[in-house]
């Protein structure tokens, strides 16, 4: 018996099981609480979202909202089954799994790492698409070696 039909005739309600008339308020209460805290997710970005003033994200891992100042290092790290952007932030070690990041953690590392090094740089960042080929020019020409 579905719940739609159980809602829909209070005399099968009365009838049904402590278990099935217990779901009729779980579940609804339930499948909303799940909704509520998706829609709260969604305040943050899927990925890692950079700018002159800092980074912000990243939904589903772990809460990323830092300034340039607040960075100290930015590495990757290996285990067998996954890499994970590392940001150092004084005493916090932010780890972001790769899955969640959208692209590649060395990458994107080598991007974080060239604008965290150069401050005077940073203005690049609004526009995302330059700010990358600016790194990716950078790193071909030599002129930053990321470590």
């Amino acid at each position: 018996m579905s719940l739609v039909h159980m809602w829909g005739n209070s005399q099968d309600v009365a009838a049904s099981s402590f278990s099935a008339r217990g779901a009729l308020v779980v579940v609804p209460l339930l499948g909303l609480y799940l909704f509520g805290e998706a829609l709260w997710a969604l305040r943050r970005p899927a990925g890692l979202s950079i700018s002159a003033d800092g980074m912000l994200g990243v939904r589903g891992g772990p809460r990323v909202d830092l300034t340039w100042l607040q960075i100290t290092d930015v590495r990757v790290t290996e285990t067998p089954k996954r890499r994970s952007l590392v940001l150092d932030a004084g005493d916090r070690h932010l780890f972001v799994p790769d899955r969640l990041l959208g692209g590649d953690v060395y990458a994107i590392a080598t991007v974080v790492r060239y604008y965290l090094v150069e401050p005077d740089e940073r203005h690049r960042l609004s526009d995302g698409i330059a700010a990358i080929h600016h790194v990716d020019s950078e790193v071909r020409a030599r002129r930053f070696i990321s470590s």
